[in-house]
């Protein structure tokens, strides 16, 4: 998968996240992402430190979580990680972020790279290097299981007086920008899937995948 004889930026920052009701605002996910001018992110420096520093936000299954009983990082995106760490024969040095901050953060060199669901849109591409995408996802609404406003389509969602959660910064909270529905973002995913659970909001909009997660944890409470 990588040439060492190229660039870390060339590479894996070629390396660089959905009722359920799907709707039509598809995805597409990156594993790590630098910014465009970079100070120190050869592959020769990167090799020399011996390890690869990551960021990530760490509250998005399946993709990034931290398990508090092993301390570790787990997730499709920490599998990726440590094989990406692997190939090139370094350690993963891995940071949990803020999603708010991981894009500030990163420009300011804190950190070589982010792995951490990050969608491709047309403004990060001013700002970043991105890999090829390597997830295709679907955008979903996910609603208790008593669903009170009886929401089954993403037309349901585009409705004034429905309170629709999701994660500040995402994509999720973009398209509910241009929505009829009053917009509730909280900093975590979590957080929106809590003020669903205590009915502050009507429906919560994420990537279906981690929005799978959250069924599949508490059964019989959402869908």
């Amino acid at each position: 998968v990588f040439d060492k004889n190229h660039s870390l930026r060339n590479i894996k920052m070629q390396l660089n996240k959905k009722y359920f009701v799907f709707f039509s605002l598809t995805m597409l996910f990156l594993p790590v992402f630098i910014p465009s001018v970079a100070a120190d992110t050869s592959l020769t420096d990167v090799t020399s430190r011996g390890t690869l520093i990551i960021a990530t936000d760490a509250t998005y299954p399946p993709f990034e979580e931290y398990n508090t009983t092993t301390e570790e990082y787990e997730g499709f995106d920490m599998d990726l990680a440590r094989i990406i760490c692997a190939r090139l024969g370094v350690t993963p040095d891995i940071r949990n972020v803020d999603w708010g901050v991981i894009f500030t953060s990163l420009a300011a060199e804190q950190y070589d790279c982010i792995i951490s669901a990050v969608t491709i849109t047309p403004e990060r591409e001013l700002e970043m290097d991105f890999s090829r995408w390597y997830y295709k996802s679907q955008q979903a609404v996910m609603v208790t299981v008593a669903n009170p406003e009886s929401i089954t389509t993403i037309e349901d969602v585009n409705v004034t007086g429905i309170v629709a959660g999701c994660q500040l910064g995402t994509t999720s909270d973009l398209y509910l920008d241009d929505t009829n529905a009053t917009q509730a973002p909280y900093e975590t995913i979590t957080l929106a899937v809590a003020a669903l659970e205590t009915g502050s909001v009507d429906c919560v909009l994420g990537d279906h995948a981690t929005l799978l997660s959250f069924i599949k944890s508490q059964p019989g409470e959402f869908e």
